[in-house]
């Protein structure tokens, strides 16, 4: 049993801190998640949007004890950003690895044209 010691857990949604680079042909997102297991990790990618969320485990492995601090957030977290370039999602790669999810992101042409051929009914 938790023995209150006038801390409290919080049970909100916290935000992972994250690093967004830009370079002529690329995006790349940085996000420090410390302690997340990588299948706790989802990602959702669209041409101008990422969403990264999960879980972080609240159990610290610390048994019946007392809190006298407690600022390291724990439980869902999530952030949605949206991007300043699109992107072609389906080049979008994912690397996790000593507490830092690395996100590449291929950014489409400006002015790619796309010619449509029309069809005879």
């Amino acid at each position: 049993r938790l023995v209150n010691s006038g801390y409290s857990l919080s049970q909100r949604t916290w935000h992972p801190q994250m690093d967004l680079y830009e370079s002529p042909d690329r995006l790349v997102l940085f996000a420090e998640m410390a302690g997340v297991k990588r299948r706790d990790i989802h990602l959702e990618i669209s041409s101008r949007t990422v969403k990264v969320y999960g879980t972080r485990a609240t159990d610290a492995g610390i048994g019946n004890a007392r809190f006298h601090l407690a600022e390291i957030p724990c439980g869902y977290f999530e952030r949605h950003l949206v991007l300043p370039s699109p992107i072609d999602p389906d080049t979008a790669e994912a690397v996790y690895a000593d507490g830092l999810l690395q996100v590449r992101m291929i950014k489409q042409p400006l002015g790619k044209v796309h010619k449509i051929m029309l069809s005879h009914r």
